[in-house]
């Protein structure tokens, strides 16, 4: 096995020769993206589904609540829940641009693992968070490259590509977040609770709904789960539902060429007045202002690595 840093340099490498254009990259395998960035950008909104990310050269920046999270090639980003963030690029250049290798995380698979590896539960005090990230080891990265290696091998793609892919579950079971992410998907734990409400939200984010209601579907006191649900999200449930509108609004204009009326009714807005005010207060320019200003972006608005 290669050196941590000669296995970053063949990870660069192979993703330069791979990645010949900007933009997010699908490969043989679904669950699996490529990214290659030329240039430092504006930011960009996107929800994030739950993945883990190597960004092998560049940084990069997310927001978490009224906090960001940076990463860079020593560091492996863990996404552990759907969520709703803007993301910035910090270095990129035509010489040097940023590159990245993502995969979705299987919370089927995470489960499976956790009950064939003799690890306790975390208890419910332990960390909590929504993005998180972990140094990167020899032996994850030397799980990467082999997966970019494969990547490049269609007859053995669908073969091998699944077997790495169980391997990193493995290996991020095993790292500092392992038991956060094994908690988390721990039927009857607190945070697995959260977590079922993350995607009810995610699921029914134009529906009203109360606080109360949401906590007793997922079996908690309303002050229990408020407690947590902001512990892990940053964000109180009220928050994080009108993120989810306000991001897949901004998603609608932009891609689908809503109106405001008609994206208010998509999202779940009846007053356009509030819409476009709570619009204004997260990104920063009214609806219109921002489609001008994202339409001279060259990518389309959601993805982001």
């Amino acid at each position: 096995m290669l050196s941590l840093k000669a296995a970053k340099t063949e990870m660069k490498q192979r993703l330069m020769g791979r990645i010949a254009t900007p933009g997010a990259h699908t490969t043989v395998l679904p669950d699996v993206m490529l990214y290659r960035r030329n240039a430092v950008e504006k930011p960009r909104n996107c929800l994030y589904k739950p993945m883990i990310v190597y960004f092998a050269q560049g940084r990069k920046a997310a927001t978490q609540g009224e906090g960001e999270v940076f990463f860079d090639e020593n560091e492996l980003l863990i996404v552990a829940i759907d969520y709703p963030t803007t993301t910035t690029l910090l270095e990129a250049s035509e010489a040097k641009p940023s590159l990245a290798v993502s995969v979705d995380l299987d919370m089927n698979l995470i489960g499976q693992l956790a009950q064939a590896t003799p690890y306790a539960t975390l208890a419910e005090n332990e960390r909590s968070a929504a993005l998180m990230t972990q140094p990167i080891d020899a032996d994850m990265l030397d799980a990467f490259l082999r997966l970019i290696t494969v990547l490049e091998r269609p007859e053995e793609a669908p073969v091998l590509g699944p077997m790495i892919i169980k391997e990193i579950h493995f290996r991020l079971l095993r790292g500092p977040n392992g038991e956060y992410l094994r908690n988390l998907h721990s039927y009857g734990t607190q945070k697995n609770h959260v977590a079922l409400a993350v995607s009810w939200l995610r699921t029914n984010f134009k529906s009203a709904f109360r606080v109360e209601e949401l906590a007793e579907k997922v079996h908690m006191s309303a002050s229990t789960f408020h407690r947590h649900f902001k512990k892990i999200t940053s964000l109180s449930p009220v928050q994080f539902q009108k993120r989810l509108r306000l991001h897949e609004a901004q998603r609608l204009m932009l891609a689908e060429d809503f109106g405001i009326a008609e994206v208010c009714d998509a999202v779940g807005y009846e007053n356009i007045a509030q819409f476009t005010r709570e619009y204004k207060r997260l990104f920063g320019d009214p609806p219109r202002r921002d489609m001008m200003r994202w339409k001279q972006m060259e990518a389309p608005l959601g993805v982001s690595e």
